[in-house]
């Protein structure tokens, strides 16, 4: 484990990462509750790592977790529970209209995990479908979930910048809220170093039930990659923790090690890959083939971005800022993409309802100070 890593693991972390998997040590999650000092700070950091489902059902019944806490974290449960069953009849009911026009959606991320790897919707917790389509069929996607009520999300962008820059179209939702929908041709916003095969992964994904409706989901292999892309490159590794779980999970459900190197090295995706099975291991427990991670080593990227990844990591509990476009900027190889990145950074969001930067000058103020937080605050 990496030293910035270990740091940080308080008695209360330690707690939740224990708590924070399909198959528990009991034994040893109550061995860990004895040094915890903060049963509040427990449930705060859990809620917000998404973890507490997990944990809750971890704590079922464990005398050494004060009662107090056991209750409050069993009300999330509950509440998660309640809300995925009307999430997954949404992601049902938008599939199968997918599909009624001959279209062949792949459903990513936890709407694809919560029943086939999970086990039980509720331990899971999502807000939103993404599904991945050829593009050609995007649009065709698009027009029938408008005719089932949703919405196109207002954007700053000519619908061409998505095509051009982005990986999926504006968001599309209802009046009244509920359930996303993100319709994908891709998995990674541009410019990125990977080279994805996205043809390849039509043909190796699986079908799977979804609300009680048979879907396509990617492969594990390609899942663990979609996921790694989606921690590291999307996130800096500081945001979206419940996809760390996801990777821990699919790695324990099973994996091919010689398929998923011979992806990692023809889709060049070693660089995102195993920073986040090292932190799957490290603070989940997960198992890694040493000969997996020592065949790989070479391609982790340049020495930007082997600086860069341990400070990025370090603040995984924290939601750091600044992280992620250092890290991007190591990972890619071109000045020409390096540049599109840094104006991409600036101009307006890809997600406007998320955007509160305001002007162009408030933009690049905002850019200036993210970009030097890594190196002011840690």
């Amino acid at each position: 484990m990496s030293p910035s890593i270990d740091a940080i693991l308080t008695p209360e972390r330690r707690f939740i990462l224990a708590g924070a998997r399909l198959a528990v040590d009991r034994a040893r999650l109550a061995e860990l509750a004895a040094h915890v000092h903060n049963w509040d700070r427990v449930v705060e950091e859990a809620t917000n790592l998404r973890y507490d489902v997990l944990l809750a059902r971890a704590c079922e019944g464990l005398d050494t977790v004060p009662r107090k806490t056991r209750e409050a974290l069993a009300d999330r449960l509950r509440l998660g529970r309640a809300r995925n069953v009307i999430y997954l009849g949404a992601a049902s009911a938008a599939l199968r209209a997918l599909h009624d026009v001959g279209l062949a959606p792949i459903a990513l991320k936890g709407v694809a995990l919560a029943e086939p790897l999970y086990g039980d919707p509720g331990l899971r917790q999502f807000g939103d479908l993404d599904v991945l389509l050829p593009i050609a069929d995007v649009e065709t996607g698009e027009r029938m979930l408008r005719e089932l009520g949703y919405n196109v999300s207002p954007s700053p962008h000519e619908r061409s910048w998505y095509y051009r820059n982005y990986y999926h179209l504006p968001p599309l939702y209802r009046k009244g809220g509920g359930m996303t929908i993100e319709l994908h041709w891709g998995l990674a916003r541009r410019p990125h170093p990977f080279r994805l095969d996205y043809d390849g992964m039509r043909e190796r994904a699986v079908t799977t039930i979804i609300g009680g409706e048979h879907t396509l989901v990617l492969s594990p292999e390609d899942r663990l990659i979609h996921l790694a892309i989606h921690l590291a490159w999307g996130n800096g590794f500081t945001a979206h923790a419940i996809g760390l779980v996801d990777i821990a999970e699919t790695v324990r459900a099973g994996v091919d090690w010689t398929m998923l190197e011979a992806l990692t090295r023809q889709e060049h995706v070693a660089q995102v890959l195993l920073p986040a099975l090292e932190m799957a291991r490290a603070l989940l427990g997960v198992p890694i083939p040493e000969a997996f991670l020592a065949e790989l080593e070479g391609e982790r990227g340049g020495a930007l971005a082997r600086r860069m990844v341990p400070r990025a990591q370090a603040t995984f509990f924290e939601n750091g800022e600044g992280f992620r476009t250092w890290l991007r900027l190591g990972w890619l190889e071109r000045a020409g993409e390096r540049m599109q990145l840094v104006w991409e950074n600036i101009r307006p969001s890809a997600h406007p309802e998320k955007d509160r930067r305001g002007s162009m000058l408030l933009r690049i103020i905002g850019g200036a100070r993210r970009a030097m937080s890594p190196f002011v605050s840690h």
